[in-house]
């Protein structure tokens, strides 16, 4: 287990690293993008520093199941992502038909 086998910062800069992919999914939930990515940023920083130290054999299979998590969860961020990309697309599709309808109807109205 990596808490009883490596020193305590190490283990609570990979715990924070793990918090931080939660946020990063309780962000996305919520739709707040803006901090989703100022958080999405800082995790990247946090995962550089963590990994320019070798992870040592005691620590290998905590930090592959953590990984596993991590990119589990991006996995499901993007997908999330996706489909609002999606959603306003349409959203903006109609507007635009909407807005060309209106146009349309205003020359004619003007035309009679």
């Amino acid at each position: 287990m990596l808490e009883n086998s490596v020193e305590p910062s190490r283990y609570k800069q990979w715990q924070a690293i793990l918090l931080m992919t939660e946020q990063l999914q309780q962000l996305s939930e919520n739709e707040n993008w803006q901090a989703l990515t100022d958080l999405s940023i800082e995790r990247q920083f946090e995962l550089g520093r963590f990994f320019s130290t070798q992870v040592s054999a005691d620590e290998a299979e905590d930090i592959a199941a953590g990984i596993k998590l991590i990119m589990q969860s991006d996995e499901a961020l993007v997908e999330r992502s996706r489909r609002q990309q999606q959603a306003l697309s349409s959203e903006i599709k109609k507007t635009v038909i909407g807005g060309a309808a209106l146009k349309i109807y205003g020359d004619v109205q003007n035309n009679e």
